[in-house]
């Protein structure tokens, strides 16, 4: 069997194309080179340097001769951020729904007492938060077409174990970084956020986003 990689049109989120492959005579070999070692991975469009702290520190875009990251930024490209927060006052929301919290003149709406019922400022939360760090990086796919890096990443806050499977794409003749993602965590009742790093330094940057059956 073969594996056969290409960019396909524009298909809207869960559409669908049908795409027709017919076998080539004619080979290019103008086809642009990839190189993948532990540490970089590289096509003509990008350089991608990766490190066992941050993960992707850096990528540089050959034609425009620049650093499209911040190199003094805290978190590396698609880091994981694991933050818990707990209530400064009791340790179990559940148990303690409805009752007075904290007596607040500025929270005039429940009449200076504030409840669980009602907004809890971020100062009355205890967070805890820590970043995930590379446990181990290994070469994927070596080309012609697409060349991959595999990073396994670990974090744990207190007690609760989360684990990120990160793979970092290029393609042969496609100005394209693909990052996927694959997030594995113990389950918690307790209130938790989750953050992914992407320290881009670009100038006047357009975002396109596409939700299908998710919340971002």
């Amino acid at each position: 069997g073969y594996e056969v990689c290409f960019r396909t049109p524009d298909v809207e989120p869960l559409g669908w194309e049908t795409v027709l492959i017919i076998p080539s005579c004619n080979r290019n070999h103008d086809t642009c080179e990839l190189n993948v070692s532990e540490s970089t991975i590289e096509n003509c469009f990008y350089k991608i340097t990766v490190t066992s702290e941050k993960g992707v520190i850096s990528i540089v875009d050959k034609n425009e001769d620049c650093e499209l990251l911040c190199p003094t930024a805290e978190h590396g490209a698609g880091q994981f951020i694991y933050r818990q927060m707990k209530p400064r006052f009791h340790e179990d929301l559940y148990d303690m729904r409805g009752r007075v919290v904290a007596q607040d003149p500025a929270w005039q709406g429940y009449g200076g007492k504030r409840t669980v019922m009602g907004r809890i400022p971020e100062q009355d939360w205890l967070v805890h938060s820590s970043n995930s760090r590379v446990t181990s990086i290994r070469i994927g796919k070596r080309g012609p077409v697409v060349a991959t890096l595999e990073l396994e990443s670990e974090v744990e806050v207190n007690g609760i174990v989360a684990r990120l499977t990160q793979e970092v794409s290029l393609y042969a003749d496609e100005p394209l970084i693909r990052f996927r993602n694959r997030l594995r965590k113990q389950e918690t009742l307790g209130k938790e956020e989750g953050y992914l790093g992407l320290p881009l330094s670009i100038a006047n940057p357009v975002v396109h986003c596409e939700i299908a059956n998710a919340i971002i």
